[in-house]
């Protein structure tokens, strides 16, 4: 899935995270770093270029393009105990 998001999005539009405490951050990271093997461009964009962009433009005051929020989140809802 991740070697679908590069060729779709572009490795530019891409950060590194991970479920951590939930799951390992091993498993995560050596999922992009088998991924990007051979892609050095791409494997620097994930793991760190992309978030030194992010994060020089909002220092900066630049306006980097956040998504709207939505205003209710039907994950939570459905998960909220139901009145009997």
């Amino acid at each position: 899935q991740i070697d679908e998001l590069i060729e779709q999005l572009g490795a530019d539009r891409l950060l590194f995270g991970s479920d951590w405490p939930f799951y390992h951050q091993a498993a995560t990271l050596a999922k992009v770093l088998i991924v990007t093997e051979g892609r050095p461009e791409a494997r620097n964009a994930i793991l760190a270029g992309t978030a030194r962009q992010r994060l020089a433009r909002t220092e900066a005051g630049v306006n980097v393009n956040r998504p709207a929020l939505p205003s209710r989140n039907p994950i939570q809802e459905s998960r909220l105990p139901q009145p009997s």
